[in-house]
Order: structure tokens, then C-alpha cells, then sequence
């Protein structure tokens, strides 16, 4: 299976409870639109990048010749291949926001490249939010995804214009409402996936029951339930690992309509193995 039938499985099996952008950010009693891009013709620029040679043969010469005036190993990235991958994930389903998480590449013109895309950023450290901030994007398309964090981390992002948070326990969620007032909470659920390479099961996330409880709390210490959120593992290649989540967050999103409240947005985190062709 190559990398663009992988993707599309994957963003199926959560199919009708698509990623929606945030649309604005808080700045005192008012809100400030994010300046608009331009729409991206995905078709074009996709067929552009797929017409290039692909990096099957040995480094250029030139490329050969600069590395031997570094005396130290590198990494050296490709940009283009970069702006691939990520339109691909738009080519996939389009209605999906997709967020970097900035701890897999650190690397400032790698980000630059995505925020010019219009991608926002998955953040779980101060560092990493001005990472993100420094490219231009808008602070309102940053999560801050790490579930145990500072009081002063918080504070910092929610400064900054940060207004989404994630969390899996009574603890963060009661931590997020004290120093991050009226935003955005996300509750991660519990995947116990042995299909990935590095299954996160045992770290992070919630059961399904107490997620709607984290969410029901949130509501009544006046921060805004906004939606779920998974991670099926790190070098997972199994499309099915996305089905049972899935199904538990639209559980949950129908329950807590019935009490009337609003959760807008399940988001999916996934990395692609890093060795499958293009």
C-alpha cells in the first residue's frame, strides 16, 4: 500500500467528524481574524511536485561537495517533499486542518514551509510555541497537546494567544480552567493500539466515561468542551487502528449534544513512517 492509499484509509475511517479550523483568537473583549491566504490550488501543486525527479540516486555532486566542508554529521531536508506529504493529507480530505507536531522536525524552514501552506501546529512546550509563532502563523491554529503542564506553560500559551489545551485527567482540566479562563478543552482518549511501532497506551489518555466527564467539568468551570482527541501510535500502518476511536468520540460528541453542549472538533494525530515511498 503506498503512502497517498494509506492517508486516505486512514482519514476515512473517521469520515464525518472532520477536523474544523478556529476561525478567530481572543484578544482582550474582542476577536481578531486571522489574516485570510490564498486558496491552495492542492491539484497543481501536487501534480508539480509528483513531475520532479525523485531522490532515487545517489546525492548530487554538489550536494557532496557541501557536506564535506561540515565537519559533523547533518540531516538535510527536503522541502519540496515536505509541501508533498502535507498537500497530500489535503488531497486525501480536504475538509481536515492539519496540525504539525512541531517535536518530530524543529526545524525552523520546515515550519516555515508548512505555516505557508496554511497548516497550524501541534505544541507541548513554551519552545515550541515560539517556534511556531516565529513562522507568522496565527497563535488560534497552535494546540497545546502535552497533558501534564506547567501552570506557568499554560500561561505563557494562553498569553501568547494559544486558546486550545489538551488534557486527560480532573487535575489538567481544573489546572487549564484556572490559568487559561473561557478556553478551548480537548480530552485525549485512550488507544491501546499494538499494531504501532511505538504504542502510546500506557502514557497518555482517558477512557471513554471519563472523557465525557473531564468535558462535563470543563463546561461547568466555564471552559469551552471542544472536541476529542486520539493518537493511534507512532509508525502505525494499520488503517483499522483509526475505527475503534473513532467511534468512541462520535459516542461521546452524540452524548454530550443531548446535554446540550457543543464539542466541534475530533482531532487525529498520526505519523507517517518515515520509509514508505512516495
Amino acid at each position: 500500500m503506498n503512502r497517498r492509499d494509506l492517508l486516505k484509509l486512514g482519514l476515512a475511517a473517521a469520515a464525518g467528524l472532520a477536523l474544523r479550523p478556529h476561525v478567530a483568537r481572543a484578544t482582550g473583549d474582542k476577536k481578531v481574524l486571522p489574516p485570510a491566504r490564498p486558496p491552495l490550488d492542492v491539484a497543481a501543486r501536487l501534480a508539480k511536485l509528483h513531475a520532479r525527479p525523485r531522490h532515487l540516486r545517489p546525492p548530487s555532486p554538489q550536494l557532496i561537495k557541501a557536506l564535506e566542508r561540515i565537519p559533523r554529521p547533518v540531516l538535510v531536508y527536503d522541502l519540496a517533499q515536505i509541501e508533498e506529504n502535507f498537500l497530500t493529507f489535503l488531497e486525501a480530505k480536504k475538509d481536515v486542518e492539519v496540525h504539525y507536531a512541531i517535536k518530530c522536525c524543529p526545524n525552523a524552514r520546515a515550519l516555515q514551509r508548512i505555516a505557508s501552506l496554511g497548516g497550524g501546529f501541534d505544541v507541548a512546550s513554551p519552545a515550541e510555541i515560539d517556534l511556531a509563532l516565529a513562522t507568522g502563523v496565527s497563535p488560534d491554529k497552535c494546540i497545546f497537546s502535552n497533558t501534564v503542564k506547567f501552570p506557568a506553560d499554560i500561561r505563557y500559551a494562553f498569553a501568547k494567544g494559544v486558546v486550545a489545551f489538551l488534557a486527560d485527567s480532573e487535575h489538567e482540566v481544573r489546572k487549564q480552567a484556572e490559568n487559561a479562563p473561557r478556553s478551548k478543552l480537548y480530552v485525549r482518549l485512550l488507544v491501546n493500539n499494538k499494531d504501532a511501532l511505538f504504542p502510546l497506551g500506557g502514557k497518555f489518555g482517558t477512557t471513554p466515561e471519563n472523557a465525557r466527564k473531564l468535558l462535563r467539568l470543563g463546561k461547568k468551570l466555564g471552559l469551552e468542551p471542544y472536541g476529542t482527541h486520539f493518537h493511534v501510535g507512532g509508525q502505525c500502518f494499520s488503517a483499522r487502528a483509526w475505527e475503534t476511536p473513532a467511534r468512541e468520540a462520535a459516542a461521546i460528541f452524540r452524548d454530550l449534544k443531548k446535554r446540550r453542549h457543543r464539542p466541534k472538533v475530533l482531532r487525529r494525530r498520526r505519523r507517517l513512517p518515515r520509509a514508505l515511498p512516495g
